[in-house]
């Protein structure tokens, strides 16, 4: 039994989250009146509510009078999930990562936790776990009855992408090439002429694509589900009209300033997308005449279904030109589209005072864990991988720490501007922060990242101990980096550096935007202070200059199994220049972030010398992805 007791703005919560995914709920009077009985019709929980005026919830429309003293609650819709299923080398990478640059939703794997990510289903215990999470997943599954049952139970409007065959076999070869997968392809790798190479590759993965273009062009016919078809050629051939089709479908409303911003930042994460856009077409000249009608004998095989759905939209009727599936009904039934996701993101999203927020927090046990210090992480004594928070300080190398950290955690939550409490409930953000409850926790550990500094709510809402990363940088390299990195982006500041800003009246113009760094630790105070509270409240702290070696002090610290990286939103070569004398005056203006800065380093020295010889296994690292 769970007793709650609070204000009803937290008892509608408590029955938003803490029921779901029941469908319905009922309310039943006890013989005593200040008490209020909750059960879902599956039987499954039961939450006594203390004090709460029943009478209130009813009027304001929350509840609805069935009979006697029995009175109905409709359970909320599930968090919004976007499904990209796909095929193999279609691109893919790239629209998941830039749904979650447009979203701010979480990336998520809902495949049971020992089966591969080819070919893999959505497993529904790990989809309810994850259930109260707005989240983005990437899938190369079949459309299955069980798969298309659970998005309808989810309201999941799924986008399929696929590519021309050709190309997805060619692109796959390059990879594996490229990019060693010994534990993967064993026999590839013993194989010694390009003829046997290209077989392999024909024989391992045409039928695998052939398997889910096949399920997913019936699912599309049959109409059960809203489906949109998107094709490589398509997408990358016209991104904006593309993703706004795509945002349509999925009922989501953003601006074209948003969606051309969450484009540019994706290809500057090219390192995460994995994106090696090459011309569509030349696959198939790369494939020997026989190899071809191999191919062409698999998909005649799977009922001879017309290949151009690889680069185009499968034929529903003779009047379905219309490229967007949103409104597709099922046979003989009324029109079942959800309710569009934005709706659902701004109902759920919590509201009222800081004060109230960390009332709430405190009731759900956030709060409680306290930051990691750098010595005791020379010698953890847990056993279990602590939640991550990573304070990113502008133009100090944090794009690629975000994405060797995305590589290795489970969940990934961002701020939005310097708040996580706009895009997470604190029930939803202490269930995220909590320890893993075992190595196959779908979601644990997370990590937490933004734009913020050390007096963020978050540092005072974490529900168990974590560990809190930053990167510094040369005061005067990162404004200059800072300034010409946006010379080359369009906004505000690329216009007025056109206009013939200097870098130095740049960074006084813009005085919050490049902020010093030691006013991100001790937002109060003065240098003394930041250096207190980065020695004292930051696990580890790297430097920009020394990123190499940063990363494997993770690896030491954490356990980080995976620490490879490309580095990501690096400044264009043509950006705007900056003269010795104009380097001077920045030393002079940035001087006391120049000493927090210097420091900084003799502390990040001191502690390199103290650094252990990486172990045999870190007891953390079987937690991570």
């Amino acid at each position: 039994m769970t007793v709650v007791n609070g204000s009803p703005d937290f008892i509608k919560q408590t029955l938003k989250q803490e029921l779901r995914p029941a469908r319905r709920l009922q309310l039943v009077a006890k013989p005593y009146s200040d008490r209020w009985a909750a059960f879902p019709n599956a039987g499954r929980r039961l939450v006594m509510f203390e004090n709460t005026d029943v009478a209130n919830l009813v009027s304001e429309g929350f509840l609805q009078s069935a009979a006697d003293d029995t009175y109905v609650l409709s359970s909320p819709a599930p968090a919004p999930k976007i499904f990209v299923v796909c095929t193999p080398k279609s691109g893919s990478s790239f629209l998941v990562t830039l749904l979650q640059n447009i979203t701010g939703f979480g990336h998520y794997n809902p495949v049971f936790a020992d089966e591969q990510m080819l070919e893999g289903d959505p497993y529904l215990p790990n989809m309810e776990v994850a259930a109260q999470w707005p989240s983005v997943s990437q899938l190369h599954c079949h459309a299955k009855p069980k798969t298309l049952a659970l998005c309808e139970q989810f309201s999941i409007r799924p986008i399929f992408l696929t590519r021309d065959i050709y190309d997805s076999l060619l692109s796959m070869k390059e990879y594996i090439d490229r990019v060693p997968h010994h534990e993967l392809f064993p026999n590839y790798y013993e194989l010694a002429t390009e003829d046997e190479k290209r077989a392999f590759i024909v024989n391992v993965y045409a039928p695998i694509i052939v398997r889910i273009v096949s399920s997913w062009r019936d699912a599309f016919s049959e109409q059960r589900v809203p489906i949109y078809w998107e094709t490589y050629r398509r997408f990358f051939g016209d991104p904006m009209s593309e993703t706004r089709a795509i945002l349509r479908h999925l009922g989501l409303e953003y601006t074209d300033r948003q969606i051309q911003d969450a484009i540019e930042r994706t290809q500057n994460e090219a390192g995460i997308t994995k994106l090696n856009k090459g011309v569509s077409g030349r696959g198939r000249a790369a494939f020997a005449e026989h190899e071809r009608r191999q191919v062409e004998a698999l998909i005649e095989s799977f009922g001879g279904f017309d290949p151009s759905v690889f680069e185009g939209i499968p034929t529903v009727s003779p009047d379905n030109s219309e490229p967007l599936a949103a409104n597709l009904v099922e046979k003989g039934r009324k029109d079942r589209s959800p309710r569009p996701m934005a709706d659902h993101v701004t109902s759920e999203r919590p509201s009222g005072s800081t004060e109230v927020r960390a009332q709430e927090l405190m009731q759900l046990g956030g709060g409680r864990g306290s930051v990691y210090r750098f010595d005791e992480l020379l010698t953890p004594q847990e056993s279990q991988a602590p939640p991550l928070i990573f304070l990113h300080v502008p133009k100090a190398a944090g794009s690629t720490l975000n994405a060797i950290f995305m590589k290795n955690y489970k969940f990934r939550a961002d701020s939005r501007g310097d708040s996580f409490f706009s895009r997470y409930t604190p029930r939803e953000l202490v269930n995220l922060a909590n320890a893993p409850r075992s190595e196959d926790d779908r979601t644990r550990p997370g990590f937490f990242t933004g734009h913020i500094n050390l007096d963020n709510e978050i540092f005072r809402s974490m529900p168990v101990r974590y560990v809190a990363i930053t990167l510094l940088r040369d005061p005067v390299d990162r404004a200059i980096s800072h300034y010409r990195f946006n010379s080359t982006q369009p906004s505000v500041f690329q216009d007025a550096i056109r206009d013939g800003l200097s870098v130095v009246d740049y960074c006084r113009k813009f005085a919050d935007a490049v902020a010093t760094q030691y006013s991100i630790f001790a937002p109060q105070d003065g240098v003394d202070a930041a250096i207190r509270r980065l020695e004292e409240e930051i696990s580890f702290f790297g430097l920009q200059s020394e990123f190499s070696q940063c990363v494997e002090a993770l690896g030491v610290l954490l356990g980080l199994p995976t620490r490879t990286y490309r580095n990501l939103n690096a400044t264009a070569t043509d950006a705007a220049t900056v003269t010795p004398s104009e380097v001077a005056e920045l030393q002079s203006l940035f001087s006391e972030d120049v000493k927090f800065y210097t420091r900084a380093v003799e502390i990040y020295r001191e502690r390199m010398m103290r650094l252990p010889k990486p172990a045999s296994e870190h007891r953390w690292a079987r937690y991570y992805s």
